[in-house]
């Protein structure tokens, strides 16, 4: 659109040119011809004049005028000066001069003027002034705009008269041949102005309600966002608007006067077009979504309006498009239904378009009268490679194992992720359960398969859960429920293998709700209890220190044993509450031991990998030291190796904050998880516990001697206490003293006890002569 198309100070300013070109043209005209006129006239009276003086000089000459006292020369000047007494001059400032040169001086001999002026003084030959009479007096003859003896500008006419040394010159100043004219530009200019005005005026008059539209009209095609392209009759572009440059790219004047078509995407075929044109005709409007090409080749999507603009008699006169490019949001419609429907890391579908799924094959399956499976997969030894290698890496395994189990299943199945490390896939029109398990089996070797990751090689397994429409289950949560209980009992017979649901299975997973909600209930009542097996100082055989352990009776069938309800209580989150009930209990207990023996008793008490990562773990441990009033030296805390592994620097920064508390640590189960000496180095422990699995076969496997061996000298390297558990046997614990470690516990000495039982141990001292080894069953 041309911005100033309906300004009318353009029209003013563009008229005012014009007066002032044409004025100006015609004033120069006139100009020019007076100005020829006035040097035709200057030369027809400096050439008469010359031939007048040199006739009076040649009839001197020739009659030997000599009787003047100024000889020839004055003789002839006076005749001069006589024939010319009647000479009335040519405008106020014309003259008539003679001039002859003495030596460096030009000195006027004669001047005649119309009006009174002052008579001309010598001036030097070599002056810029007299310009004029210097030419003449130099022999030559012409016309020339310059300055005279006065300095003034002037338009001359000069000859020399050679027979009297002579120079004659006819003169008038510039100014006064100019003036008339310039008087007539300014009156021109000012009647054209006054002219102009009052056109304008009336112009604006008559024109300013279609003005006004048209602005309005300009503006707000100019505003707008959306691209407006106005065509006529033939298909040919007459304006668009910026927002048409901006989208498309072409430029007003790349598309004036051409087809829109230009910017075709190819996209549609001719039976598109014809229908959008049979719209136009027969309602004068058509709207949609279209494909065009911008200038770069860029195809886009677009929302286009297409009206009809009739004329006074209703004849289509002109077509107006107006679109906008729906890319963005086409692709933000895009992106959420991807995050709505589909895992961002793998790509497979999520949760919510598996369940749709579900529904949609049950409705089928339902129809036609036919079977599908599905199968929760959930991978093995997943968290270990999370542990090792980090999270990205678990990423990366994790997009390689979705691919492996999409290209195991046909394109009409749907493999999802759930979340995590769990996975399900639905196999439509299966024939019968033995094809599931054919399948399954290929999906647990696919999946078994190693990977190689940027970090390392890493391996993995699947433990899968089956189940089957409509034999298990005619409805969606029914189905995912006994898929669920299905891959549970995979896991529990050994992992990396498939279970198919079946009643009794849904029994097993029936018995384990109901553990759960009693083990519920029962840290909200408080009901569980805590056993304590002791330490014993391996010099003195003095009890120095208790473990304590968890224990819960459940309904009164007995004691269970940590075994039996731990795995259940860390998958569950129970295991939060828990610990803090354990931990709370443990340090109120040895503050009673120690008002009774009136020295304190060293509580270890086992941590939990989810309740040591609690964010307010720290926070936990230091409100219970305070409000149970435990010496914190004798609080120690036991970790295991694995539990530190995932963030180790994290894991550091905990056990730091705890040492500030006073609090000790030790690592449990030394030796079975990584045992990197380098994490052990930087791990502010103060005692290692040597695992039961290397102290149970000490003196029977040399390598067990060896290992137990280098651990206590390591952890006296590292000046670390050492205890060793499990000790059930002399031989083991005369191995364990003849090393030099101190502290040791086990059935050896004492099975875990209730508090009450256990008092009487820290007042003897165990004899080794008088303990008996423990049957291996015990």
């Amino acid at each position: 659109m041309d911005k100033n198309r309906y300004q009318p100070w353009l029209l003013v300013i563009i008229m005012a040119l014009l007066v002032v070109l044409v004025g100006g043209i015609a004033v120069a005209i006139l100009y020019q011809t007076a100005f020829q006129e006035e040097k035709a006239r200057l030369v027809d009276t400096v050439k008469s004049r010359a031939r007048l003086m040199e006739a009076v000089a040649r009839f001197n000459s020739i009659h030997n005028q000599t009787t003047h006292k100024e000889g020839f020369l004055g003789a002839s000047i006076a005749q001069i000066k006589d024939a010319h007494q009647y000479f009335e001059g040519f405008g106020k400032t014309g003259e008539y001069t003679l001039a002859k040169r003495r030596g460096e001086l030009i000195d006027f001999v004669l001047s005649h003027r119309h009006s009174k002026m002052a008579e001309p003084n010598p001036v030097p030959f070599s002056a810029k002034l007299a310009e004029p009479m210097r030419r003449a007096l130099s022999g030559r003859s012409g016309t020339v705009v310059g300055l005279d003896y006065r300095g003034a500008t002037v338009l001359a006419a000069y000859e020399p008269v050679a027979i009297l040394d002579l120079g004659v010159v006819a003169k008038i100043d510039i100014q006064e041949i100019r003036a008339p004219f310039i008087r007539a530009a300014a009156i021109v200019f000012l009647v054209g102005m006054v002219a102009i005005g009052l056109g304008v005026f009336l112009f604006l008059r008559i024109t300013k309600p279609l003005l006004h539209r048209l602005e309005l009209t300009q503006k707000a095609m100019e505003s707008v966002s959306e691209a407006i392209v106005i065509t006529n009759t033939e298909a040919k572009i007459l304006d668009i608007n910026p927002a048409y440059e901006q989208l498309t790219g072409f430029s007003r004047a790349e598309v004036l006067g051409k087809n829109p078509n230009i910017a075709q995407s190819g996209r549609h075929d001719k039976k598109f077009y014809e229908a959008m044109w049979q719209e136009l005709s027969l309602h004068g409007c058509w709207e949609g979504e279209i494909w065009d090409r911008k200038k770069d080749g860029t195809v886009f999507p677009k929302w286009l309006t297409i009206s009809v603009i009739k004329n006074a008699q209703g004849k289509h006169e002109n077509y107006v498009g107006v679109f906008t490019d729906i890319s963005e949001q086409k692709a933000i419609n895009s992106k959420l239904k991807s995050l709505a429907f589909y895992d961002q890391l793998t790509q497979l579908a999520n949760r919510a378009l598996f369940n749709e799924h579900i529904l949609a094959a049950i409705a089928t399956a339902s129809r036609r009268g036919s079977k599908f499976s599905i199968m929760f997969i959930d991978l093995d030894r997943f968290k270990q490679v999370n542990d090792t290698f980090g999270h990205a890496a678990g990423d990366e395994l994790l997009c390689v194992i979705a691919q492996r189990m999409q290209a195991s299943v046909r394109g009409t199945d749907t493999v999802a992720r759930l979340g995590g490390d769990e996975f399900a896939i639905i196999l439509t029109e299966i024939s019968n359960s033995e094809e599931v398990g054919h399948l399954a089996q290929t999906l647990i070797k696919r999946v078994g398969e190693p990977v190689f990751l940027k970090a390392g090689e890493a391996q993995v397994g699947a433990s899968i859960g089956i189940t089957l429409y409509p034999d298990d289950g005619q409805d969606q949560e029914v189905l995912c429920k006994h898929a669920d209980i299905a891959m549970y009992q995979a896991k529990e017979a050994g992992r990396n293998t498939f279970r198919s649901f079946s009643k009794e299975l849904q029994t097993l997973i029936s018995n384990r709700v109901a553990l759960e909600q009693d083990l519920k209930q029962a840290i909200e009542a408080n009901r569980l209890s805590l056993y304590y097996q002791p330490k014993v100082d391996v010099g003195s055989g003095a009890v120095f220190g208790v473990e304590a352990l968890v224990r819960w009776n459940r309904n009164g069938e007995g004691v269970m044993g940590p075994a039996e309800f731990i795995p259940l209580a860390e998958e569950t989150g129970l295991i939060v509450p828990m610990g803090e009930w354990v931990l709370t209990e443990a340090c109120e207990q040895g503050v009673r031991w120690a008002k009774v023996l009136a020295t304190p008793v060293q509580i270890a008490v086992n941590l939990s990998a989810r309740q040591f990562m609690e964010p307010n773990f720290v926070e936990m441990v230091k409100k219970i030291v305070e409000e149970s009033q435990i010496q914190p030296a004798f609080l120690e805390l036991e970790i295991t190796e694995s539990m530190v592994m995932g963030d180790v620097e994290e894991a550091i920064d905990i056990m730091n904050k705890l040492r500030a508390l006073g609090v000790t640590l030790a690592i449990d189960d030394f030796g079975t998880g990584f045992s990197s000496l380098n994490h052990l180095k930087r791990f502010p422990v103060t005692t290692l516990k040597i695992d039961r699995s290397f102290v149970q076969d000490l003196t029977c496997d040399p390598e067990d001697d060896a290992i137990v061996e280098a651990v206590i000298s390591m952890a006296k390297s590292l000046k670390l206490n050492v205890v060793a558990e499990g000790v059930e046997t002399k031989k083991q614990l005369g191995f364990l003293e003849g090393n030099n470690c101190h502290s040791v516990q086990g059935f050896f000495f004492s099975k875990p006890l209730p508090s009450d039982e256990l008092l009487p141990l820290f007042q003897k001292r165990f004899e080794k002569s008088s303990l008996v080894d423990i049957p291996s069953s015990a």
